[in-house]
Order: C-alpha cells, then structure tokens, then sequence
C-alpha cells in the first residue's frame, strides 16, 4: 500500500483534524473534539465492524494520552479546501473527509453535518470527473421515475467547483450492518431495477454488447498476446451462447457489493451510484455481490461452486424476468460480466494489472470456463499449463 502523502507545506487551507488509517490507501480525516460527529463519520465510512473498533480504540487513546501521538495531526492538505468550503456552504469544524481508492478514479467524499447531513463527492482529478457526473445522472433518473424510493440517497445538488473539479451532493443513508449473504431485501432491490428494464432483444444485438465490444477495442492495444487473445475469445463465446433468445437491459447499479449495501430495521440501502449503466446486464449486480469479495480476498474458486452459483443466477433472472432462461444465456451473460469488469479496471489503469486480485481472479475463471460454464469449449491445454 502507498499511504496518501501530506506536504505541511501546500499553498492550500488549514484542515486542523486527526488522522485515522493514515498509513494505508484510504485514509479518514476526522476534526478535533466533537465526539458525536466524529462516530458518526466512522460508522459511515469505516465498513468494517472491527476497523470501526480499532478506530474508536485510537481515537480514545489520542485522546487521554496525547503525548503519544498516536494520530497523525493535519494542519494543511493538498486541494483548496477554503474554496470548497465556500463553495458548498459547510464548515470546517462539521466535516470529516475520506479519500477514497487510489488511482485514475479517486475522489474526495466530505461528510458535513453543517446545515442538514449531506455527502459530498468530488473528483480528485479530471480522469474521475466523468464518474461523478455520471453518478448525478443516475440518482436524477431514479428520481425522475421513482425508482428505488426506499433504497437510494437523494440527489441534493451537483456542479463543477473553481478549481474544476465535478462534485455531486446527496443525502446520507442510515448507517447500518454489512450483509455478507444476498437475501430476499436484495432481490426486491433488484426486482424494482428490472422493473424499468428496456425492450429485449437477442443478447449480442444490444446496446450493452455492443458497448462492451467498443470498452474492449478502446483497450485491446494495452493488453499483452494471450490476455488480448483470451478476451477475444470469450465477447465471441458470448454472442455464441446468448444465440437470438430474447433478454431485456434494466438498470445496474455496478459495484452490488456488501460494503455499498446497509440493512437497518430490516431495510436496505444502496450507496455509491458511480458505476451505474441503464441498459446493463441483468445478472450483473448479482454476479457481482457474489463474486467481487472472493475475488478481493483471494479465494480461489472450486467448479463445484461457481456451478451452484450458474443455478442459483438462472433461478434469479427467472425470478426477476418472468420466465427461466436456457443455460446458455446464463453463460453468455456471466462472460459478459466478468470480460466488463476486467475491461473496466484496465480502461481506468490504462494497463491490465495482472497483480490486481480481482483481474487476476477474473482471467482466471474466464481461462478456465471449459470447466464450470456449460457449451464453452475453452482452452484446456492453457488451464492445465497454469
């Protein structure tokens, strides 16, 4: 991990405020005093139930025992914060700020509780600007449709600052526990998304295929022989498999995962909208909550299971749509999401990070689907090498 470097000399304003996890890649700015607030900014943005200890246990520390130092003090930081401030109307004692992921997509997410409680999101650079606006866009079109009135924040405001950063304002969601297993309150979710789905079509005659094909040819000169080859590969097997059988597009939240979702009272809650498409693929999302973790974690994954999981996606897209769809076209679309999300890291580093857990994770099952996804015939003699 590369910990956020802070130069006490930077031109820009005072931030006079601790620092928790200033040594690893997403650190957490949080003022001076104000305990009340202080909690609720670390049960907001710290996901985990024992980091959200830790970090209570520091703060506390810190706070009897400052000659420690335990906590990193931050008088300066390296954005125009007075502007922003001014800006957006919030002050600097209401605020707790978290940097996010690292990398072409960063952003900047200020908690205020000045006037009412709002998340501020703001892009760290012009390569995440488009990320921004697009989250705006989408909370707009659930607005507009009432789309998921129980389980979106609000949009509250949206622009471009002075310094030319895009920002995106909303309401805050409740803070609430992580659900790790996918359960009835996440297919509600989903059910309303598909609700609002556009007219079907065969699968490789749509707008999400054929976007994915233009994702992959904006990329494919980044990518070494075999990956280039191995991609190629498989957006053909997905026109294969998906033949001409109807499915629709519906709207995709992008990034479904447990640390996006809170439950509280029995509700659930769906955050960061950022990745959101309107016409996507309609297993995505599922796919994805069951996927994405494992992946992060470096679990490798048996056929046994990722059979059981083929099952339970086709039981859920019949669930969803009406009517059961052909082993086929469940192959055909959990390709589709695992070659986007691949394509997508790569289009956002500019290179495919074979390091990366979840790139290496999704190459991996898309090299070795002969065995785990029916009517692919794979290259065997490749799986075996490795």
């Amino acid at each position: 991990m590369t910990p956020l470097v802070l130069d006490p000399s930077a031109p820009h304003g005072r931030f006079d405020g601790r620092v928790l996890f200033g040594r690893s890649e997403r650190p957490l700015f949080v003022p001076k005093g104000n305990d009340d607030f202080v909690r609720e900014a670390i049960q907001l943005f710290v996901r985990s139930g024992v980091r959200r200890g830790l970090a209570t246990l520091m703060l506390k520390i810190d706070h009897w025992l400052p000659q420690l130092r335990l906590l990193q003090t931050v008088k300066s930081m390296p954005l125009p914060l007075p502007e922003i401030y001014a800006e957006l109307g919030i002050s600097e004692e209401r605020l707790a700020l978290y940097y996010g992921s690292p990398g072409p997509l960063r952003k900047l997410t200020i908690y205020s509780s000045s006037t009412d409680r709002s998340v501020i999101k703001i892009a760290l650079q012009p390569s995440a600007d488009e990320m921004i606006s697009n989250e705006r866009k989408i909370l707009a079109l659930l607005a507009e449709h009432r789309i998921g009135v129980d389980f979106v924040p609000a949009l509250l405001g949206h622009g471009q600052l002075s310094c030319g950063r895009r920002f995106v304002r909303t309401s805050v969601l409740p803070s609430g526990r992580r659900e790790s297993r996918f359960g009835p309150m996440h297919r509600a979710f989903l059910v309303e998304l598909y609700a609002h789905h556009t007219g079907a079509s065969g699968w490789a005659q749509g707008r999400s295929y054929r976007s994915l094909q233009t994702q992959f040819a904006a990329i494919r000169n980044n990518l070494d022989d075999a990956n280039r080859a191995l991609l190629e590969a498989v957006v053909g097997d997905i026109a294969v498999l998906s033949g001409k059988e109807p499915v629709a597009q519906c709207i995709v939240h992008g990034d479904f995962a447990p640390w996006n979702i809170a439950v509280t009272n029995e509700r659930l809650w769906v955050f960061d909208w950022e990745n959101a498409v309107k016409h996507g693929n309609p297993l995505h999302d599922f796919l994805h909550f069951h996927l994405i973790s494992e992946a992060l974690l470096r679990r490798s994954q048996r056929s046994a299971v990722l059979k059981r999981l083929l099952a339970d996606a086709s039981r859920h897209l019949a669930f969803v749509a009406g009517e059961a769809p052909t082993p086929s076209l469940v192959a055909a679309l959990t390709l589709h999401y695992l070659a986007e999300v691949v394509i997508f890291f790569c289009a956002a580093d500019g290179t495919l990070r074979h390091s990366h857990p979840v790139i290496k994770s999704y190459l991996l099952l898309m090299q070795t689907r002969h065995s785990w996804l029916p009517g692919v015939s794979g290259n065997k003699e490749a799986a075996h090498e490795r």
